[in-house]
């Protein structure tokens, strides 16, 4: 049962760390295409959280 609880904990740590990357990833992604599209850097007046 030690097991059961210790693995559903490493799940959850594993699943936030991927959803932050991803969400960190998206959020470059984002940034960049709006940088393009608007030919500006908005890297200092947004900040996406």
């Amino acid at each position: 049962m030690v097991s059961s609880v210790t693995n559903s904990g490493i799940e959850n740590q594993l699943d936030n760390l991927l959803r932050a990357f991803v969400k960190e990833k998206l959020e470059l992604i984002m940034r960049e295409e709006l940088e393009n599209f608007f030919g500006v850097s908005i890297v200092s007046w947004t900040h996406f959280s």
